[in-house]
């Protein structure tokens, strides 16, 4: 396709699946890019985690329904000059309340009387309008409603969507994940407990340390490529025969259903960061599983000031034992034998 500006984008769409099963794939793309690049145009591979990220997807057909027409009312263009003289940022609601002309009216053939209607407000088409001709930005990571935020051009509205979000250890890292741990906005619920893809247990329950965790606790757990997850309230501990490692019952929020996971399959969640918990304050949930991948960066800086007030405290304890050691050791009678004087041993220092 061809951008406004004259630049070329070469678009390709490959399911994620197909991608992983052929593994050459991102050879492939490298390659194109630098033919393309020759050619003086972009290519680009796009996937369902970019095409049907939610509420992305939803906030671009809202936009596309509001599209600019030939046909349309000279006064939406004025509206649309309103609103950029507005004080920025600002909402839609707070830009509707401050434009005049914020409804349509209209009436059927059965109708007498003009109504307005209400399913068709020109405010919000005309902030469609200029969010997609760039005048504005207008935040898309989140359904639109008349709480969402409008700000001057080249903002939020230039951010790239993409589902790789920042890492809570990391914040100037991404990962390859859609949850900032603090963020789940373009997460998509999973289906069934099989979209999670939990690895299977090879048999090491009975050799782990067990896991401490309490009823009601909700944690989330997360697909491989971290784009999807589902809610899960923590039972209780079950051990259906004594030759079978005690296994943990949690229960999705959402649709009620069962499920079973070893202390080995929670271990390695926590090690995939594939588990996050929910419930309760960061302190009370340091010592839960996932609980590090939600340690913030400001946390962690506090952290290893701490630690480093404690190690030099530390190491000046072990200076003064070594030093009140070494006095006693040479004060000692037991110092003198050797040198023409003799030792009484009930003399000697008791430690």
């Amino acid at each position: 396709m061809r951008r406004r500006d004259g630049s070329v984008v070469v678009v390709d769409v490959m399911p994620v699946n197909v991608q992983r099963h052929f593994g050459w794939v991102g050879q492939r793309t490298q390659a194109m890019q630098n033919h393309f690049a020759g050619l003086g145009a972009h290519y680009t591979l796009l996937d369902e985690r970019t095409l049907h990220i939610k509420p992305l997807i939803g906030n671009l057909r809202t936009m596309w329904m509001h599209k600019r027409l030939a046909c349309q009312p000279s006064w939406v263009t004025e509206i649309a000059q309103e609103i950029r003289r507005l004080a920025l940022p600002t909402t839609i609601g707070a830009a509707m309340r401050a434009i005049k002309r914020n409804a349509v009216f209209g009436r059927s053939a059965d109708d007498e009387e003009w109504k307005v209607v209400g399913e068709i407000n020109p405010v919000f088409t005309a902030i469609m309008q200029l969010a997609m001709a760039g005048r504005i930005g207008i935040d898309l990571r989140v359904p639109f409603s008349q709480s969402t935020e409008v700000t001057a051009p080249r903002r939020a509205f230039t951010v790239v969507p993409t589902t790789e979000l920042l890492s809570p250890l990391r914040p100037n890292h991404t990962e390859s994940m859609s949850y900032n741990d603090g963020d789940g906005r373009y997460l998509q619920p999973i289906k069934t407990f099989h979209d999670l893809e939990i690895p299977v247990d090879p048999g090491y329950g009975f050799h782990m340390q067990g896991i401490k965790m309490r009823p009601g606790e909700t944690y989330m757990l997360l697909n491989p490529e971290k784009t999807r997850f589902g809610t899960f309230r923590f039972v209780s501990w079950i051990q259906p025969v004594a030759a079978f490692p005690a296994v943990a019952k949690l229960q999705q929020i959402v649709t009620n259903d069962g499920i079973t996971l070893s202390n080995w399959q929670i271990g390695e969640l926590n090690r995939l960061g594939r588990i996050r918990p929910l419930s309760g304050n960061p302190s009370d949930r340091r010592n839960l599983p996932g609980a590090a991948a939600t340690v913030t960066e400001s946390s962690r800086d506090a952290a290893q000031r701490r630690m480093a007030y404690v190690d030099a405290c530390y190491r000046m304890m072990i200076d003064l034992k070594v030093s009140h050691l070494a006095a006693r050791t040479i004060n000692s009678p037991s110092c003198k034998i050797g040198s023409g004087q003799t030792s009484d041993l009930l003399s000697l220092p008791k430690f």
